[in-house]
């Protein structure tokens, strides 16, 4: 009975450490963080530019969008 008990808490110990391990692997997480502020700014900057897609603030407002993205792009 001893063993039986053993071997069952040692197989659920080794199950518990490999979610565990799983969990804690992080890798990735920052380019996925990365990835979801640009696609908030992108949805931003669209409800933005279409809300004031016919006035000159709009249209000053993507200009200046499109001359940041164009720089973030530029390599020296």
């Amino acid at each position: 009975m001893k063993n039986i008990m053993l071997s069952t808490y040692v197989k659920v110990e080794n199950t518990i450490k490999g979610y565990a391990d799983k969990v804690r692997n992080e890798k990735g997480s920052q380019s996925l963080e990365w990835i979801a502020i640009a696609a908030i700014v992108v949805i931003i900057t669209g409800i933005i530019s279409k809300a004031m897609k016919d006035t000159s603030i709009g249209t000053e407002f993507l200009n200046k969008f499109k001359n940041f993205i164009a720089e973030v792009g530029k390599t020296e």
